[in-house]
């Protein structure tokens, strides 16, 4: 088996959130069962990273607008209606890096060399984020 297939993705990548969530945001995070949950089709907000090399993929981090607004809020001290377009994509953008990152290190600790991409960030209600290609896909709520 090769050592992408045998790759604990989930442990990496729910690891580094959670961690990311109590120590930036100091917002306590669980994660959910129930994979069903979406978002819903108002306002979102979403971030992403590319990986490339041995390893190619996207890490997308995507929440309503109304969260954005609480992380964003949380992480910089101001209040939420304060909030423009930009801090929110500063902080959503700086997640995508710190998860990015942490994945990218992991792989390459395993011998998965590979490279991550500058954050972007889409906001919108009609839009659709979609990874090409991919031999395995997960997704955490």
């Amino acid at each position: 088996m090769d050592t992408f297939t045998q790759f604990d993705i989930s442990t990496a990548v729910t690891d580094s959130l959670i961690d990311v969530f109590d120590k930036m945001l100091s917002m306590k995070l669980q994660l959910s069962d129930d994979d069903s949950v979406t978002i819903s089709e108002d306002k979102r907000v979403v971030g992403s990273v590319s990986v490339g090399g041995m390893v190619m993929g996207s890490i997308i981090i995507r929440v309503t607008d109304d969260f954005a607004h609480l992380m964003t809020a949380s992480m910089t001290g101001l209040e939420p209606e304060e909030l423009g377009n930009e801090e929110i994509k500063d902080v959503i953008s700086e997640l995508c890096n710190i998860v990015g990152g942490y994945l990218k290190s992991s792989f390459c600790d395993s011998g998965l060399i590979c490279d991550l991409s500058p954050p972007s960030f889409t906001t919108g209600n009609d839009f659709e984020i979609e990874s090409l290609n991919t031999v395995r896909h997960e997704r955490y709520v």
